[in-house]
């Protein structure tokens, strides 16, 4: 299983040094080197989750962006053929994750996906629009967003049991399993043959 992380600081890391700075705080003592350790682990952790701000903020500015730029690409290439090439890359972009030691350089994969964010946001309705009458478009846009909604009630609900239990609590194995759904979706989306609009 994939152990890596971009500080090399583990959950239990993180644990054993909160514990061993509260021990100093109750008066135990501790060894200077174990009190050093436990510092310079936490400040590790303090980095990560300012890192983990500017992955966040990167790919939010990336959907931004790419949401306005995936038009022009679905004129031209059909939505259903930018629908797979963005999943395919999110799917590559996150599967990275683990294996990147550089602070700048795992922001590349956040750009993958900021643009496969956008692309899940609107692609979807606009492949299947043309199919569907135009009295009707209310009902079945709403039983697409539910075809959306329900399956992250599913993964909300289960994914706990999935990754203690499956994944052996191990967040880059959690990366790589959802890189390769990534990818599964995107060989689906093959299958989908978008009919010629429907009259009324």
């Amino acid at each position: 299983m994939l152990k890596w992380s971009l500080y090399g600081v583990s959950e239990a890391d993180e644990m054993k040094a909160h514990h061993l700075l509260e021990s100093t705080k109750s008066g135990i003592p501790i060894a200077a080197s174990d009190l050093t350790w436990a510092k310079n682990i936490l400040h590790q952790v303090e980095v990560a989750v300012g890192q983990t701000g500017l992955m966040n903020g990167s790919y939010n500015i990336v959907t931004m962006i790419s949401a306005l730029l995936l038009v022009p690409f679905a004129k031209k290439f059909s939505s259903k053929n930018t629908y797979i090439f963005c999943l395919f890359l999110t799917g590559f972009g996150i599967m990275t994750l683990p294996f990147i030691r550089n602070e700048y350089a795992i922001l590349i994969p956040m750009v993958a996906l900021g643009i496969g964010w956008a692309s899940m946001m609107g692609l979807p309705y606009s492949i299947v629009s043309p199919s569907i009458p135009h009295r009707k478009r209310g009902i079945y846009m709403g039983v697409i967003n539910m075809m959306i909604v329900i399956p992250m009630l599913i993964q909300t609900l289960s994914f706990g049991t999935i990754f203690n239990f499956f994944l052996n609590s191990n967040p880059s194995s959690a990366i790589m399993v959802s890189g390769i759904l990534f990818l599964t979706a995107g060989a689906c989306v093959f299958f989908i043959k978008p009919d010629i609009p429907k009259s009324e």
